[in-house]
């Protein structure tokens, strides 16, 4: 260990400089193969020849990694998709869809604000200071929209890293958009995203919620029409993925709901109504056939 010290010497929020060392394109190289960004000016040595600054540069170490949760929602009730994305700083951004269902074209995205023209936020205040994991990885907020009390426009529902699921009410407009302060609905002490769906059939949007290292729950909606409350209600019984993300969608079209999960190692994995429902079935013999080897 630097300066002689073990593990066990160390007190919480002691510091130590460390050696100085120089950058090298086989750090750089190094990092984009870890991180996933391969962008020109990281890693083309021709392109950046080009460039004012000749040669392959740095990136940026920042508060916040490049994950973002994004949902295709008809948020203008116009028939066709918008994009409402949640961002490693914790914001979520509406860009709306000003082409066709099968031709995106995406106006410049707007910041979702509260009334307060405050940003729409979860997690840790921008400015924390970095310090570990967790806080150099960002808030993550996953947005989940959808009109939780029932009075025409749009809400949000939206996770963070850190485990909380915090709900918005619009007090504006589906075209002028301002949500009241955010009201914790459930936590975890991990990382959180989330699905929104009718998952009971009585006309209120459920949660379907995955904490890393708590499972993926049904989160029932036991509130009323104009005042949601989640509890959680049903653990699925599901293999081990990493880091699922559950999107509801009719994935057989056999007439109801299903889950797809994404997961951190580029895995789809599919769970099918019935099975969430009924789990696996208990094996029957159901006959036996002896034969001896001679």
């Amino acid at each position: 260990m630097p300066n002689g010290k073990y593990y066990e010497d160390w007190v919480v929020g002691e510091t130590y400089l460390t050696p100085r060392r120089t950058i090298t394109q086989t750090d750089i190289i190094s990092f984009a193969q870890l991180s996933g960004d391969f962008n020109p000016p990281h890693v083309d040595f021709e392109f950046c020849k080009t460039q004012p600054y000749g040669e392959i540069i740095a990136h940026d170490f920042a508060l916040g990694d490049d994950h973002t949760f994004a949902d295709a929602f008809d948020w203008d009730r116009d028939g066709d998709p918008d994009y409402i994305l949640g961002n490693s700083a914790g914001d979520v951004w509406l860009y709306e869809n000003v082409g066709t269902a099968a031709r995106w074209d995406l106006a410049p995205g707007k910041r979702l604000m509260l009334t307060t023209d405050e940003p729409v936020h979860v997690g840790q205040p921008v400015d924390t200071p970095m310090t570990d994991f967790a806080t150099h990885s960002g808030n993550r907020s996953d947005p989940a929209p959808g009109d939780y009390d029932g009075d025409g426009d749009h809400d949000l529902v939206v996770s963070d890293a850190y485990g909380t699921v915090t709900y918005f009410r619009n007090d504006g407009t589906n075209a002028d958009p301002a949500f009241a302060a955010g009201v914790r609905l459930l936590s975890e002490p991990s990382r959180c995203v989330i699905c929104a769906v009718d998952w009971d059939g009585d006309g209120l949007l459920d949660l379907l919620v995955s904490w890393s290292g708590h499972g993926s729950w049904f989160c029932r909606n036991v509130g009323t029409g104009d005042s949601p409350a989640f509890t959680k209600t049903r653990q699925f019984d599901l293999p081990w993925i990493p880091y699922p993300h559950p999107y509801a969608v009719d994935w057989n079209h056999d007439g109801d709901v299903d889950i797809l999960f994404a997961s951190s190692y580029s895995f789809l994995f599919f769970a099918e109504r019935s099975f969430l429902d009924h789990g696996y079935a208990e094996g029957e013999v159901v006959g036996m056939d002896i034969r001896i080897a001679r």
